[in-house]
């Protein structure tokens, strides 16, 4: 794990590029983040993670809603992950998109050729435990691309947010292209203000049950070129 150093460990290899500003290559292979010791909130994840060939397990013992194994730093311009596959339970996320409470004045993930399973169900503890997802921020730009998601309930929910309680504001864009859902996409929204819109474009992608496309205050999703299965 790593680019210009060797490590045995996601966690070791996540440390070291996020603390010297690298990018990290996850070699081919099965890694037990579990096993690893992961804990607190999950690993943030350095800013370009390719891990194709990679699977990455995060079956937690007991059931943790704080915890999601990877986590795009608030703090940072966003993140890249290409390739990964990650399977866990007994957690919130597979991937916590943490731009809600962003500090930059822009952002931009990019989400290409995963594979995320979540396979805990839902209860009063997990609540809705998802493959991606979390609140949009201020100015930024979410790129989904090739990926498949299978959680329980729904695969990606994302929401509007703020950095503080007064205000939840946007003007975000997600675009979601040639991707499997085997549940839905949601988008909701905190607050009532249309003053900034986050939108969603879902192209190109196979669902399970189709997308609410009306808008909800400050948060709305438009579809188009769906395979909607009954």
């Amino acid at each position: 794990v790593g680019i210009g150093e060797e490590f045995t460990t996601v966690k070791e290899g996540f440390e070291y590029a996020v603390a010297n500003d690298r990018p990290c290559l996850i070699k081919p292979g099965t890694y037990d983040l579990v096993a690893e010791g992961i804990s607190g909130n999950g690993y943030i994840v350095p800013k370009k993670v390719v891990g194709y060939g990679a699977t990455l397990l995060c079956h937690l013992p007991n059931k943790n809603w704080s915890l999601s194994p990877l986590k795009i730093a608030y703090n940072s311009e966003g993140a890249e992950i290409y390739g990964l596959t990650v399977i866990c339970s007994n957690c919130r996320y597979c991937i916590h998109d943490e731009m809600g409470y962003q500090t930059k004045d822009f952002y931009h993930n990019v989400y290409k050729d995963l594979t995320l399973i979540h396979q805990s169900e839902p209860d009063d503890i997990l609540l809705a435990p998802q493959c991606i997802g979390g609140g949009f921020g201020v100015k930024g730009y979410i790129e989904i691309d090739n990926c498949i998601f299978d959680a329980k309930m729904r695969e990606v929910s994302y929401h509007s947010n703020s950095a503080t309680t007064a205000q939840h504001t946007g003007d975000c864009i997600l675009k979601c292209t040639n991707s499997y859902f085997a549940h839905t996409f949601t988008s909701g929204s905190i607050g009532t203000t249309e003053e900034h819109m986050n939108i969603s474009y879902i192209s190109n992608c196979s669902v399970a049950s189709a997308i609410d496309v009306v808008p909800q205050a400050n948060s709305k999703n438009i579809a188009w070129n769906n395979e909607v299965r009954s």
